[in-house]
């Protein structure tokens, strides 16, 4: 089985706004950016053969200061892209709770229910998800990978 690292994206203007972004293609602001520097140079050590990715440029970029390291090339896999979040994409905390209220509320307390309008559940992600995985898996016996 192999060992399989997980990383987040580095930090973007619509994470500092407090927007929802989900599939929608945020590229990576200055701190973001030095924090993908970053993870790459703590990442540098470990013998990883093969870095995927959500083919965002939030994610790519992070993944590619990780690769960078290795000669590695960053895989984009589109079943890796965050939750589409439709409507609510680009709107800030707020304006999802004025204008969503009792679809908010489920989703804080009871995510698995709720359907985002226009966009995604939780289950439709793990569907894609868990089928990409698990491609990404069998393809590596015992190596250590990076998503």
């Amino acid at each position: 089985m192999p060992k399989i690292i997980l990383v987040r994206h580095g930090k973007t203007v619509w994470n500092a706004e407090g927007r929802y972004q989900g599939k929608m293609d945020i590229p990576l602001n200055e701190e973001g950016k030095e924090q993908a520097k970053r993870v790459g140079e703590a990442l540098k050590d470990f013998p990883v053969k093969a870095v995927y990715s959500s083919p965002l440029s939030r994610c790519m970029e992070t993944a590619k200061e990780i690769a960078r390291f290795r000669n590695a090339k960053v895989v984009p896999v589109e079943g890796l892209k965050e939750i589409n979040h439709g409507e609510w994409e680009g709107l800030l905390a707020e304006e999802v709770e004025r204008n969503y209220p009792e679809l908010l509320s489920l989703w804080r307390t009871s995510p698995h229910k709720v359907r985002m309008p226009g966009g995604e559940s939780l289950e439709d992600v793990k569907e894609r998800v868990v089928k990409d995985f698990e491609e990404i898996v069998s393809s590596h016996s015992n190596e250590e990978i990076i998503e």
